[in-house]
């Protein structure tokens, strides 16, 4: 594979990267440049952990089974990580009660612009809920439950076949994410990249990439999806040896895998005839 990066997006407009930009990051000219954020364009933001895709609900983790079960279901990933976050001001026991400072069930089911609970309004936090009396750390929390949903996300038959498209520009150029964080460590005091999750699984099938996660530190890497990567880069490298032996083949693989332009344009996008 070619180079798969991650870059802020923030200050930038239009959603390019300058060439001096482009050259700090170590990727070509040419590279393929995405906004995988919410704000994306539309195919794109299959990846966002604000976006809900299709009638997919999530399963919400550690609410007890006497949470009615269309309690315990998530329209979006953010959505889990934000219903669950438990504020200071929350009352001892009235975590499930409390929807102010508790858990908010609201935002399991809420839009994507409706889905932040701050500090800056509502205090410090607690934890996120891990069960009754229990309250995960932010570190335990982005392993344990954001992780673990978007892996789910990422495998949503939709969204999955976008990865796979991913990968295939990956094998013909540069990749460059557009995320508005681009921290990769879960024990930074930052909000975690979802586009650096995103990096990891496009190369890997999983999360090895992202500093503190639990395949980063081996402790549940397997190799199959790793595999299943591999195997998919040396299918693609056979296609390649044989083509190259005849030419009307090759030829006609790269007008049916060509994608137009270089900065902001979705993998699945077919160069025009002209």
């Amino acid at each position: 594979m070619k180079k798969v990066v991650v870059a802020s997006k923030r200050g930038l407009k239009g959603g390019s990267l300058s060439a001096a930009s482009q050259e700090a990051l170590g990727v070509g000219r040419d590279a393929v440049v995405l906004d995988v954020t919410s704000r994306g364009k539309e195919e794109m933001r299959v990846f966002s952990p604000f976006t809900q895709n299709g009638d997919h609900l999530f399963t919400v983790p550690f609410l007890p089974s006497s949470v009615p079960k269309e309690r315990r279901e998530s329209r979006t990933v953010e959505g889990i990580w934000q219903g669950l976050k438990i504020f200071q001001k929350c009352a001892e026991g009235a975590e499930l009660t409390d929807g102010k400072y508790g858990v908010d069930f609201g935002k399991f089911k809420a839009a994507n612009k409706n889905l932040k609970r701050t500090t800056r309004t509502l205090g410090g936090v607690r934890g996120h809920y891990g069960g009754p009396g229990v309250f995960l750390s932010i570190q335990e929390a982005r392993k344990k439950i954001y992780l673990s949903a978007y892996k789910q996300q990422l495998q949503l038959p939709p969204v999955a076949r976008q990865v796979e498209s991913l990968r295939a520009v990956a094998r013909e150029k540069d990749l460059v994410f557009l995320d508005f964080d681009t921290n990769d460590d879960l024990n930074k005091d930052k909000p975690l990249s979802h586009a650096q999750c995103l990096r990891s699984f496009v190369l890997h099938g999983d999360f090895r990439e992202i500093k503190g996660s639990p395949e980063a530190r081996g402790e549940t890497r397997t190799t199959g999806q790793a595999e299943g990567v591999k195997e998919a880069l040396q299918c693609s490298s056979s296609a390649s040896s044989s083509s190259s032996q005849n030419p009307s083949s090759k030829k006609k693989r790269q007008s049916d895998a060509a994608v137009e332009g270089t900065e902001d344009v979705s993998p699945l996008s077919k160069k025009k005839k002209t």
